[in-house]
């Protein structure tokens, strides 16, 4: 019966290692659009810095046309690094996610190890029990008919 009871309980523990391994996996794979989103990010940054240093640090007088031009360029680098800041945002919510779920499959499957492990120590228990007292039994039983 124990035995049953523990097989039940491995397979349970086995299912739940491969729920994890996925959230793991998971979890992994929003690190890794996270640290892409905040190099895009920095990228534009970057760039947007040095646009703005060259165009400053060039020496020419500007038209009207060209500082319109200069505006909407960087603002559209502006809307790019919104757009990236909600990526990151949203990347760090779902991490927070996978996080908790992964969290919650790997307390699962170890709350099952210690069961498992304590059915296991139980069923050896009862059976060095069962067999100390089959050996009594024989033991006595020669020396009754003795």
């Amino acid at each position: 019966m124990k035995q049953q009871r523990s097989q039940k309980l491995n397979t349970a523990k086995t299912f739940v290692q491969k729920k994890e391994d996925e959230a793991a996996s998971a979890l992994a794979s929003a690190r890794a659009g996270l640290q892409l989103h905040e190099e895009q990010l920095a990228q534009l940054e970057r760039y947007q810095q040095e646009y703005s240093d060259r165009m400053v640090n060039s020496g020419q007088s500007w038209s009207s046309v060209q500082i319109q031009e200069y505006r909407a360029f960087i603002s559209s680098i502006d809307k790019a690094i919104r757009q990236q800041q909600t990526f990151i945002l949203e990347s760090k919510k779902h991490i927070e996610a996978f996080q908790r779920e992964w969290m919650h499959y790997r307390q699962n499957k170890e709350a099952l190890g210690k069961i498992v492990d304590k059915i296991e120590v139980l069923k050896a228990t009862e059976d060095a029990l069962k067999q100390q007292r089959e050996s009594d039994d024989f033991a006595s039983r020669r020396l009754f008919l003795k």
